[in-house]
């Protein structure tokens, strides 16, 4: 299992690099909130029951939303190093 986690990243890397590097903000946007939504629905099928999918949706929705605030405000560009 941890080979699998291994061969991902060497994949995973250089592409995050290149995303980071060369695409437009808005392509790395789109990557950081399928991540989040991705963590965001793991956590939901480990806390909730089968039975609350309407929870689950409206979680999803308020965390993609949150998000594209931030990014539409350019908060999330406008912040320097330190």
């Amino acid at each position: 299992m941890h080979l699998k986690r291994v061969i991902s990243a060497v994949l995973f890397l250089p592409l995050f690099y290149l995303l980071v590097r060369y695409a437009p903000p808005s392509a790395f946007f789109i990557v950081v909130l399928l991540a989040v939504l991705l963590g965001q629905m793991e956590f939901y099928r480990l806390y909730y029951p089968a039975g609350k999918r309407g929870l689950i949706l409206f979680g999803l929705l308020c965390g993609g939303l949150i998000l594209l605030h931030f990014f539409e405000s350019g908060w999330l560009l406008d912040r320097e190093v330190l």
